[in-house]
């Protein structure tokens, strides 16, 4: 790598440093002493530059000192190339995950896990200074690896972008059919309407524990006019289900009282019109029993022989 290229991205490689005839040795003392954070073997980033970054940027960041001690320029795929489209993931990434287009290519080491892909020169495209695939085969090799409802939140987010990305889900890059069928039942179930990772997460769930399929993004209405969109709405069981993620009241929509506020006297509005309202947060998903609990006392059918999807 030019170390022109390696000064923009903020990274130190002990190499080029190393060809100049410096000695290299006071950059792992500094970094012991915390100056410096080493980010691979031979590759650092100023202490003070790595704490302003996002936890975003420092993930690509990880990318970056990768792809400076490499050989050849790698592609990356997966969570990797999910993250470098700023694509959700429910669990942050704790490998590199990177394309070899032969069963020579080598093998997964370490923290890098290399995958044989099949990809034209139309797939792979450079975001961030870095090569990936592009993100609707990312999110497609995604369907096929990871469990059903940490996929949907990657699908989704890319719905949400845009729709039309719908039809390049191709999954001519995946290998064989069983991965094919997981993919494909992932791609089939996702959809733009879930507006955020949160409400990605609820329906997949609610599919999975086999609970009825709500519409999403129901709009009600009153003698005083529009009260909202609903995350959730059951129909047949007079239903309507609400995630409240933390976003909302952090600000953005103005002080948190006011925003709670607000919150009570559209519920009570969605109440006057005779639905019941049921309401969970990113805590009631991360145990899909208490889930269901609330769903099923809230008046939706108790699934049965569903036991096993109960687990975590």
């Amino acid at each position: 790598m030019h170390p022109s290229t390696a000064a923009s991205w903020n990274l130190i490689i002990a190499a080029s440093v190393r060809a100049t005839g410096e000695d290299t040795r006071r950059y792992r003392r500094e970094a012991e002493r915390g100056s410096l954070v080493r980010l691979r073997r031979g590759v650092y980033m100023e202490t003070g530059i790595w704490n302003a970054l996002t936890e975003r940027e420092r993930q690509v960041q990880r990318l970056r000192a990768y792809a400076a001690i490499t050989h050849e320029p790698p592609v990356f795929c997966h969570q990797s190339a999910a993250l470098l489209h700023d694509l959700p993931l429910l669990t942050p990434p704790s490998r590199l995950h990177v394309v070899t287009r032969s069963a020579a290519g080598g093998r997964s080491e370490g923290d890098v896990r290399k995958h044989l892909v099949s990809l034209s020169e139309h797939d792979v495209l450079e975001l961030d200074g870095l090569l990936t695939v592009s993100a609707p085969i990312a999110v497609a090799l995604l369907a096929a690896d990871l469990p059903f409802r940490e996929a949907v939140v990657v699908a989704d987010g890319l719905l949400r972008r845009d729709p039309r990305l719908a039809g390049d889900m191709v999954a001519r890059t995946l290998p064989g059919v069983r991965a094919y069928r997981k993919a494909a039942r992932v791609l089939n179930f996702a959809s733009p309407l879930a507006e955020s990772p949160g409400e990605s997460l609820s329906r997949a769930l609610i599919s999975e524990l086999g609970l009825p399929a709500p519409v999403l993004q129901h709009p009600f209405f009153d003698r005083r006019g529009r009260i909202g969109v609903v995350d959730f709405w059951w129909p047949e069981h007079n239903l309507i289900g609400e995630f409240d993620g933390r976003v909302k009241y952090s600000g953005g929509y103005g002080p948190a009282h006011e925003v709670l506020w607000n919150e009570k006297k559209r519920e009570d509005r969605l109440r006057a019109v005779g639905p019941s309202v049921t309401r969970w947060t990113w805590e009631l998903l991360a145990s899909p029993a208490r889930l269901l609990a609330q769903l099923t006392a809230a008046g939706l059918p108790r699934p049965a022989g569903r036991a096993d999807k109960l687990q975590r």
